[in-house]
């Protein structure tokens, strides 16, 4: 007679992303990285001796076209970030790179994305689309998975 033994229990199984879900996973990592381009430049601190400009005229002063304006991220978009930093560390590297790709490749430009990073990876657009289609799906499990 054999010994009684329980019976196994089986994984959960999940269910593929809706397209909403891939859309909300697609804009959190664009979101990111267009705030990854706003964010300031790391700078290494050092001591500077610098003379202030000195101004010619009293009209020299105020507006100056050549001034550089910057748009800093505020809350939401830091929360976002961090968000996308996150669930991007669970994915493997192969994913996490392609969807960053796909991301800052967007930030810059948002049209013609999926051929400039098929011309970094050496594969055509369609190939790319299909892949980062499958990322975020991936991504969309693993995130579930931890929650």
């Amino acid at each position: 007679m054999g010994v009684y033994q329980q019976p196994k229990q089986k994984k959960d199984i999940f269910v593929w992303a809706t397209d909403d879900q891939i859309k909300e996973l697609d804009d959190i990592f664009k979101r990111a990285a267009k705030t990854d381009r706003r964010l300031p430049p790391v700078r290494m601190k050092r001591i500077a001796a610098a003379w202030l400009d000195m101004k010619v005229e009293k009209s020299a002063y105020g507006y100056d076209p050549s001034a550089k304006i910057t748009i800093r991220p505020d809350a939401s978009d830091l929360d976002n970030y961090d968000k996308a930093l996150e669930i991007g560390l669970k994915l493997p590297l192969e994913h996490r790179q392609l969807i960053w790709a796909v991301a800052t490749q967007w930030a810059i430009k948002p049209y013609g994305t999926w051929t400039r990073v098929g011309r970094q990876l050496n594969c055509t657009r369609q190939t790319v689309m299909n892949r980062y289609r499958g990322a975020l799906q991936y991504a969309y499990i693993v995130n579930k998975m931890q929650n």
